[in-house]
Formats: C-alpha cells, sequence, structure tokens
C-alpha cells in the first residue's frame, strides 16, 4: 500500500482536500461527501425566466470564460490566462 502522502490529492477551496483514493469501501461515501460539498457551494441563478436563461446559455456558447465563471465560480475565481483563449 502507498503512503498517503503519495496518493494524489485534489484541493477545493477553503483549504477542503478531498483524498482521491477509491475503493469499493468507500465510493458511496466519497460521492456523498461530494455532492454535499457541491450543494454547499453552489448557488442558484436569481434569474430563473426562460428569457434570462436563454441569454445566459446563449452567451456561454460563444464566451468560454464566461461559462467556466458563470457555471463553476467555486473553481473560477481569476481571470483566464491568454493561454486559455
Amino acid at each position: 500500500m502507498e503512503p498517503a502522502s503519495c496518493r494524489p490529492r485534489l484541493s477545493y477551496p477553503k483549504g477542503y482536500v478531498m483524498d482521491l483514493k477509491v475503493t469499493s469501501r468507500n465510493y458511496d461515501q466519497l460521492i456523498e461527501n461530494l455532492i454535499s460539498k457541491i450543494k454547499s457551494s453552489a448557488t442558484p441563478f436569481a434569474d430563473t425566466d426562460p428569457i434570462s436563461i436563454a441569454r445566459r446559455s446563449s452567451k456561454a456558447l460563444e464566451d468560454y470564460e464566461f461559462f467556466a465563471s458563470t457555471y463553476f465560480p467555486q473553481h473560477i475565481n481569476k481571470p483566464f490566462g491568454a493561454f486559455h483563449r
């Protein structure tokens, strides 16, 4: 068995770290932890009318940075670098 320090790790905002070593014993718990983390950090859109949804979707199809920062704000907290464009 490899030492814990050698296992891949994924960092989340605010110091949350999830161990990615998945086994048949811990799979369900890891999924539940991930769902809880997403639910606790996700915020619904204020504008949910069909016109706003269409505008947001249309802009997201044309602008990748807008898409990423709009739908994944917990992961995109800085402007894109030139190499992302």
